[in-house]
């Protein structure tokens, strides 16, 4: 029996060096690695906009197209924008540019519908025959505007750089006809937008 106890131990001895070296192998083959540091968020400016401050229009025929004001984030063509005859036209030169120190990237581009109207309903339906001879167009950066940004090649408008608007509207030389009284043109509201490129 003294037999069986002693080779107890010595097995109870030699499981607890084996635990012991696997305790000491694996404290040598871990390892703990810790990143630290910190970081900052730069400022930064975002700022496009139209630039200048007025805009003379550009008549063609007898068109009375009067100076447009910027301020910014607005251009608002003064009152009194007549087209007379057919192939008369105003025309309105404007830049975007990014004052900013963030690039960015034109998102959409929605443009007005231009919407005759006289001062009565009825009125309203003989102002309805002129909308096929009045054209409004945009061009952004030398592009005619035809289904929204996806008819522009180059979006990005990258810090300190400019582009070229024009917008135009125009009585069609192709016109036959000229109304009887004046006709209020609205929904010429158009819009740009912008976002981080």
């Amino acid at each position: 029996m003294n037999g069986n106890k002693e080779l107890k131990i010595v097995l109870v001895a030699v499981l607890g060096v084996a635990v012991l070296c696997l305790t000491v192998a694996y404290a040598a083959l871990s390892a703990s690695l810790k990143v630290t540091g910190s970081g900052t968020v730069k400022a930064g400016s975002w700022n496009v906009a139209f630039e200048g401050s007025t805009i003379t229009g550009t008549k063609v025929g007898s068109a009375n197209c009067p100076n447009a004001t910027a301020n910014g984030s607005s251009v608002s063509i003064g009152t009194g924008l007549t087209l007379s005859k057919p192939g008369d036209s105003c025309q309105y030169n404007l830049t975007i540019k990014n004052n900013g120190d963030i690039n960015a990237k034109l998102t959409s581009i929605t443009p007005g519908t231009p919407t005759p109207s006289l001062t009565s309903a009825d009125d309203n339906t003989t102002a309805g025959n002129y909308t096929e001879y009045i054209k409004y167009t945009i061009t952004y950066n030398a592009q005619p505007v035809t289904n929204g940004v996806s008819s522009i090649t180059d979006l990005t408008l990258n810090s300190g750089l400019s582009k070229a608007v024009i917008i135009k509207l125009e009585f069609l030389g192709t016109a036959t006809t000229v109304p009887a009284q004046a006709i209020s043109i609205g929904g010429l509201d158009t819009t740009f937008s912008y976002s981080a490129a």
